[in-house]
């Protein structure tokens, strides 16, 4: 009967620990896709697309979550184009995400040479392209 009672007792302060835990620390154990689950910092870098996380799909919030715990890690530079970029996802469609999510695909099955050759391409048309103040922008032309 001892040997029950002593089990019984270690039972009781082991549940009673675990109760108290996930009443003390809710957020802590709060689902990591669910807003109230990220903490200050993730929120803070992910506060363009807050009114729209209930909304997006389970493998973009996982991705956006990836970025987030990357972010204090990067330069300040890396850090304003996640900014913008995030902002920009934000103010995207459902099809114009789509339409990214697919040329994205796209782009990684492509080789690496032709992904180069993308590349180089891209920045050539961006660098003729007529900047938005009407003038044509150079790279390196002062502004």
């Amino acid at each position: 009967m001892v040997q029950y009672h002593s089990y019984r007792t270690r039972l009781i302060l082991v549940a009673g620990t675990l109760l108290s835990a996930l009443l003390l620390a809710p957020a802590a154990w709060a689902d990591p896709a669910e807003w109230a689950g990220l903490d200050p910092a993730q929120r803070a870098v992910l506060a363009p697309v807050a009114g729209q996380w209930d909304q997006l799909p389970d493998d973009s919030k996982a991705t956006l979550m990836r970025v987030a715990r990357r972010y204090e890690n990067l330069s300040p530079e890396q850090q304003d184009r996640v900014r913008d970029r995030i902002g920009q996802w934000a103010s995207m469609s459902h099809e114009e995400r789509e339409r990214a999510r697919e040329n994205y695909r796209k782009f990684k099955a492509m080789s690496p040479a032709q992904r180069q050759q993308l590349i180089q391409h891209t920045n050539a048309t961006t660098s003729a392209a007529p900047h938005p103040n009407g003038a044509a922008h150079a790279a390196g032309a002062k502004h």
